[in-house]
């Protein structure tokens, strides 16, 4: 745990942009946000985790893995994926794991996920590469499909408050982006004190593959 922290404390330092925490997820949030794959089928499943990074949803997701059931990580830090590696090569009696070291937005799985998880700081992107990911997800998806996320607690406003005119526009549009996937899919959000910083965990479910917003 501690190689995890110290690994996570480099990269928030050199790439805070694609990082966009200061330490680890807390094992309470880790607990939540796998929480809809805690409740799965005994048919397997196929998981998908984006932005890994050292690895503190990984360990709670194989926890809820068989044999039988496959798990792919995309990060596109090669440091972390260098992490994740060798962390991965030390266990046993993992299910199938594969590390797609590249964008979400060049992954084309075989087949739909059943679960997905994101530890993307959404908040540090560009609107227009929010947007792009989040559809992406929804295109890698099945309808019945869970996409469990998570933000900072009341981020975007505490920005908001002390940020330049073009900063609050980009969290604006953030805001509205995040507003009309939520209104298309639906969510549930449990806040998650004993997290540094506290934490709400978003819960959707993808009941039909076609995103596009209904009429």
């Amino acid at each position: 745990m501690l190689k995890d922290l110290r690994a996570f404390l480099r990269e928030f330092r050199e790439n805070y942009h694609t990082t966009g925490a200061v330490v680890p997820s807390s094992r309470y949030l880790a607990n939540e946000i796998t929480s809809r794959l805690a409740e799965r089928p005994s048919t397997p499943v196929r998981v998908l985790e984006i932005g890994p990074a050292t690895g503190a949803f990984t360990r709670k997701i194989l926890t809820h893995l068989g044999p039988e059931d496959t798990l792919d990580l995309c990060e596109i830090n090669p440091k972390f994926v260098a992490h994740l590696e060798r962390w991965l090569g030390s266990l046993s009696g993992t299910p199938q794991v594969r590390i797609f070291a590249k964008s979400i937005l060049d992954v084309e799985p075989e087949e739909p996920y059943d679960y997905i998880i994101s530890g993307l700081p959404l908040n540090n992107f560009e609107p227009d590469l929010v947007g792009a990911i989040l559809e992406h997800i929804v295109s890698l998806s099945r309808p019945g499909t869970e996409f469990s996320d998570f933000e900072y607690w009341s981020i975007r406003r505490l920005k908001a408050g002390i940020s330049s005119r073009r900063e609050r526009e980009r969290l604006r549009a953030i805001e509205q982006l995040v507003t009309d996937f939520t209104r298309r899919h639906g969510n549930q959000r449990s806040v998650i004190w004993r997290n540094f910083p506290p934490a709400s965990a978003l819960h959707f479910r993808f009941e039909r593959a076609d995103s596009s917003p209904e009429e």
